[in-house]
């Protein structure tokens, strides 16, 4: 698997972002509203209701899949600590993380190096 800026604790943070006002009516309307500059879409609460069953720390701990993080340290929707902390958590050792210092969250300027690097980590696992 590869992952480009994965947003392991996006329902938590949403949540905490929240008034106790704001978590009132999401949960009487049942939807709210996220939007960026990448996405304008309706969150249903039922996501957020059963935010514990999506533990970040748990998916660390039972994460049993090959895999490649590209995240940048520029980021700032999505902090880089987020990936170092599933990274931290997981005992799984096939897991890799790749850091761009000067990278945003869409990490355009590194597409070509991203692709060697995700063409070299497939072509490993094909060969096991």
């Amino acid at each position: 698997m590869l992952l480009i800026a994965p947003a392991f604790r996006f329902l938590h943070r949403r949540w905490d972002e929240l008034s106790p006002a704001e978590r009132d009516e999401w949960a009487r309307t049942g939807v709210r509203r996220v939007q960026n500059e990448w996405v304008d879409a309706e969150i249903g609460y039922g996501l957020v209701a059963e935010r514990a069953a999506f533990d970040p720390a748990d998916l660390a701990r039972q994460w049993r899949t090959p895999l490649l993080i590209f995240h940048g340290l520029a980021d700032d929707v999505v902090p880089a600590a987020d990936s170092l902390a599933f990274l931290d958590g997981t005992p799984y050792r096939d897991v890799e993380l790749r850091l761009f210092k000067s990278g945003d969250h869409r990490l355009t300027a590194f597409r070509g190096e991203m692709a060697a690097e995700a063409c070299r980590f497939f072509e490993r696992l094909a060969l096991g």
